[in-house]
């Protein structure tokens, strides 16, 4: 069926525009999640801006993650839907959507997501599409940046930009925390504390638990540092269940903070902020501590940390394989069972040597 689309939609929109408008006052990008990927656009947000230092710049994302962009000084004003329209193809909240985008005669439209209904449903709220071509998915998009995971994606955004000249100002992802945010942290994050985010991998359309490091080893790890730091557990609300788990089988809870689920992106990002060093998983959590801690370790199996890991300087991953099983489309179909518990608790540990003060 995908490739039917594609080749239908190819000659429906065989005559698009491929010339950018000359003048552009009005920008508008569209994402619908998940909170990693939304994180991982910033850099390009911040170049447009300074590339139209006086346009109009929207982001319209899923509320499941549109939290991570409120404060963003490169944006105007954050367009909050329910990102379950999509998965669940609601056609009448689709349209609804599109209306509504449309009303603002937006000048340019940056397609964020790679499937071909993101750049079919954009070409309803009209203007100049501007997203990524994977395998044919943007055929309704004016212009396209080929997607082969050959780069890193905040690279791979940010080439998007190049369309109109606008240059990087960096790869660092933008989270603003307020003052608020920051004092919760203070009060609530132990002194000498080490950050863990043992979950990840479920989103609104996807269930990739294949990502998540065992529980048993987190505990593990855990036990193992809490002879010299203090731990903090972070995370959403799915991943409370594996958060609760290992603290109960922790041999030293006094030392162990859950704030798994109990946080905002933001207030989650202060308390990693405060932070000695994060060990994640490939997750939202781990965008989420290289925004605000240049110390982190994330753990890798299914995907390619070239493509998605830490770009701080101070960060590292941990990967066993030669190449990614996880393909362009989202798939896990290749992967092997059990492929994370090729990382022993010793890994870890030998990783976090580099960050002992």
């Amino acid at each position: 069926m995908p490739s039917l689309v594609r080749s239908i939609g190819k000659i429906a929109f065989s005559a698009k525009n491929k010339e950018p408008p000359k003048k552009i006052d009005k920008i508008l990008f569209l994402k619908t999640g998940a909170l990693g990927d939304v994180l991982m656009t910033t850099p390009l947000v911040r170049a447009i801006r300074r590339r139209f230092p006086a346009a109009t710049i929207d982001y319209a994302c899923g509320k499941s993650f549109s939290g991570a962009l409120k404060g963003n000084r490169n944006i105007n004003y954050v367009i909050e839907f329910d990102e379950r329209i999509f998965f669940t193809r609601n056609i009448k909240e689709l349209k609804k959507l599109a209306t509504r985008l449309k009303e603002n005669k937006y000048d340019v439209i940056f397609v964020l997501d790679k499937h071909w209904a993101a750049s079919l449903f954009a070409s309803m709220a009209g203007a100049f599409r501007i997203g990524f071509d994977r395998d044919g998915d943007g055929f309704a998009n004016n212009l396209n940046v080929f997607y082969r995971q050959n780069k890193h994606d905040i690279q791979s955004y940010l080439d998007l930009g190049l369309y109109f000249r606008a240059k990087s100002q960096g790869t660092k992802m933008d989270l603003p925390i307020p003052e608020k945010d920051r004092k919760f942290a203070k009060h609530d994050c132990p002194k000498n504390a080490v950050g863990i985010a043992p979950g990840g991998g479920v989103n609104t359309g996807q269930k990739a638990t294949i990502k998540i490091w065992p529980k048993e080893r987190y505990a593990q790890l855990i036990d193992a540092l809490t002879k010299k730091y203090n731990i903090v557990l972070v995370g959403g609300k799915n991943d409370m269940g594996i958060c609760s788990w290992i603290r109960a089988h922790a041999k030293n809870k006094k030392k162990i903070k859950n704030v798994c689920g109990k946080t905002t992106a933001t207030q989650t990002g202060a308390m990693l902020e405060l932070c000695k060093f994060v060990i994640c998983n490939d997750s939202g959590a781990m965008h989420i501590a290289s925004c605000v801690n240049d110390s982190v370790i994330s753990l890798f199996g299914p995907t390619n940390p070239y493509v998605l890991a830490p770009l701080n300087d101070g960060s590292t991953f941990i990967w066993k394989e030669k190449k990614p099983c996880y393909d362009i489309y989202g798939k896990f179909d290749r992967c092997e069972k059990g492929i994370m518990k090729k990382i022993s608790v010793g890994d870890v540990l030998n990783a976090a040597r580099k960050y002992k003060k």
